[in-house]
């Protein structure tokens, strides 16, 4: 993984701050598993007070290592789709998970 020091300490912070465990095999059906998300996406500036920032978030995809030239370009793409399918959903952490879960498929 080529993970910055920084998301490597926002996914340190958010998996204490939310106790998520990712050792264990159920995780993603853990409820604080969605919010893991929302927390990552305030940690970026993605997500701020409640509102979510399409242009901050297309930086973060921009500029993350893990995704190669064609999953960013499929990410970038998506993005304004992926943001319009959650844009109903008034849980934040559903709500990121949403957009999260939209992008991973377009992968």
């Amino acid at each position: 993984m080529k993970m910055s020091p920084a998301s490597k300490e926002n996914i340190e912070k958010c998996s204490h701050e939310l106790d998520v465990d990712f050792s264990k095999k159920d995780f993603e059906s853990a409820p604080e598993f969605k919010c893991f998300f929302k927390c990552m996406m305030e940690q970026d500036g993605i997500l701020v007070n409640g509102t979510f920032y399409q242009d901050r978030f297309m930086e973060v995809l921009k500029d993350d290592k893990e995704l190669d030239n064609v999953g960013r370009e499929k990410s970038l793409r998506a993005l304004p789709s992926c943001l319009d399918e959650a844009k109903y959903i008034n849980d934040l952490c559903n709500k990121s998970f949403t957009i999260i879960y939209c992008l991973h498929k377009v992968l």
